[in-house]
């Protein structure tokens, strides 16, 4: 598969956005979660707010998230993302309300005083489970 250069992806990303709010949009294709996402080879697509985040940081950390601060999933504004692992952005998801209905694993809902739980570190889903009898 073809190395893109720093420059051909600055182009690529600048070309395709406008702003719109606060945030940094791209206006170019779009998976149907509303990512951004460009070809990267012929059966290969990468999303644009990683590749912006590498365009300004580097790579990025093996199963470490680009995650959005304002919730648009077209943005791909730089002061917008921020690296988190995958249980960091369905927390921040679900602490947000984008996911009211959000459960942990076999179906235990999460409370509020769950997802803080969790956050701070001091429960795991399996003992939430065991106490709500599942």
């Amino acid at each position: 598969m073809k190395q893109y250069t720093r420059e051909e992806n600055a182009i690529t990303l600048w070309r395709k956005t406008q702003p719109e709010g606060d945030c940094l949009v791209w206006m170019g294709a779009r998976n149907d979660r509303g990512y951004g996402n460009v070809a990267r080879g012929r059966q290969s697509r990468q999303y644009v707010h990683r590749l912006m985040w590498e365009q300004h940081y580097g790579p990025i950390p093996t199963n470490m998230c680009v995650c959005h601060t304002c919730d648009n999933p077209p943005c791909i504004k730089i002061e917008h993302l921020f690296l988190g692992t995958n249980q960091d952005n369905q927390l921040d998801a679900v602490s947000k309300g984008r996911r009211p209905n959000s459960v942990a694993r076999r179906g235990v809902p999460l409370r509020p005083e769950h997802i803080a739980a969790i956050a701070e570190g001091k429960r795991k889903a399996k003992e939430l489970r065991q106490e709500e009898g599942m």
